[in-house]
Formats: structure tokens, sequence, C-alpha cells
């Protein structure tokens, strides 16, 4: 049976169809739309939950808001960079995509502790340099892959590696500034 009508006419035809007979429906279309909607409320869901446990053990390891905040805010700032880069230059999103933010924030939370508790912070910056454009190379060549999926994972990666150096190079510094950690106070000099 071939239904030539508008789109909202068909779904209500379908779920008609599916009312009055044991039948299941399915495209790719519906398929990735649920898939879509509940990778958000996963991502949510999920994301508020690791949030909240990493800043658990921010707080309970560093013990210094100025060091808590420079460690935490990289990362978030890297997520809200990388998915509005994403919608500038209009990569569609997927369900990949929760993959990505996770990478990319574990990757953030290492570079900022890597220049935030380093007493030489200049010396960190080299290696955390060479290791993040390593795994931009690696991740970079995802966009050369022949399936859709791949090519908008990398491309996220990418966008996501880059922000995540770029926020982590100018938040860091900026927020612990050129002081020195401080000594425990007793004791000989």
């Amino acid at each position: 049976m071939t239904v030539d009508r508008p789109a909202a006419d068909r779904l209500a035809h379908i779920d008609e169809l599916a009312r009055q007979h044991e039948v299941v429906f399915a495209s790719r279309r519906l398929l990735g739309n649920d898939l879509i909607q509940a990778a958000r409320h996963e991502f949510l869901a999920r994301g508020s939950l690791v949030i909240a446990t990493m800043l658990v053990v921010l707080i309970y390891c560093l013990r210094r808001i100025r060091l808590i905040a420079a460690v935490a805010i990289p990362p978030c700032l890297t997520l809200v960079w990388t998915f509005g880069l994403l919608g500038i230059f209009q990569v569609p999103l997927m369900p990949s995509h929760v993959i990505v933010a996770a990478f990319v924030c574990g990757i953030g939370i290492d570079d900022a502790l890597f220049l935030t508790l380093n007493p030489q912070r200049r010396s960190s910056l080299a290696p955390i340099c060479a290791t993040t454009l390593s795994t931009v190379v690696g991740v970079g060549s995802l966009v050369l892959s022949d399936h859709p999926i791949l090519v908008g994972t990398g491309q996220a990666l990418v966008i996501g590696m880059f922000c995540c150096l770029l926020s982590c190079c100018l938040i860091c510094p900026a927020l612990v500034g050129t002081a020195r950690p401080t000594r425990p106070s007793g004791g000989a000099s």
C-alpha cells in the first residue's frame, strides 16, 4: 500500500494502522530521531552525574577554589566551543558525539591538571601540545573514512581537541597565575 501524503498525515496514518493491527513501522528517519532523543536524554542524565562527581573529586583533592576553577572550567568551555563550532560548520549531531564529549572532557581535565599543578608550567606546555596534536592526527584520520558516522565523529574530535588545547592554554595560566604553590606552615625553611 503506497500512501502519498504530507509527513504529518503519514505519521497519523501509521499510528492509526499500528493501533488497528499488530504492526510495527520503522524507517531510518524515525529510528534516527528516536536514537538522537535517547542520546540527548542519556547525555543530560549521565553528564550531570559525571560533572557532579568530577566536582566532588576536585574539591576533595585540590581544596582551593582557584585551582578547582582552573581545572574544571577548561573542559566545560571546550564542550561549549566544540558543539558551537559543530553547529557553525553545520556538522549534523550524531549519537557518537556523546563519546566525543566524554573523550574531550577527559583529555581536557588531564591537560588542565598538568598545567595547573606543575610549578614549572612552561615545562608542561610542550608535552601537552605534543600529545594533543598527535591525538588530533590520529582521530583526524577518521575524517578520511567512507562512512559518514566516522567522518562526523572525526570532525567532532578534531574540533574538540583543538578547542581543548586552546581552552587549557588560555584559562589555566590565567586563573592560576604565576604564583608558586604555597608551602605548608610550620617547619624549617
